[in-house]
């Protein structure tokens, strides 16, 4: 399994409800979440055969920022 950390400007629990469909239609991801304290508003992603590139693009196609910290 790997794990991929993304920089986001996702600020709350709204938002981040608004880009949890996007998350949860991605192949491959087994478990994600948000650290909303942090100031980078980062996103955890935990998979197999993850791309951190497709998770970015669909993230900022929902209209979020995101980019792969790690």
């Amino acid at each position: 399994m790997k794990i991929f950390l993304f920089k986001t400007d996702v600020k709350n629990d709204y938002q981040k409800k608004m880009v949890a469909p996007v998350i949860n239609q991605i192949k491959g991801i087994n478990r994600w979440s948000f650290d909303l304290e942090d100031k980078n508003k980062v996103l955890r992603v935990e998979g197999h055969g993850l791309k951190p590139q497709q998770i970015e693009e669909m993230i900022s196609n929902a209209g979020f920022k995101c980019e792969t910290m790690y």
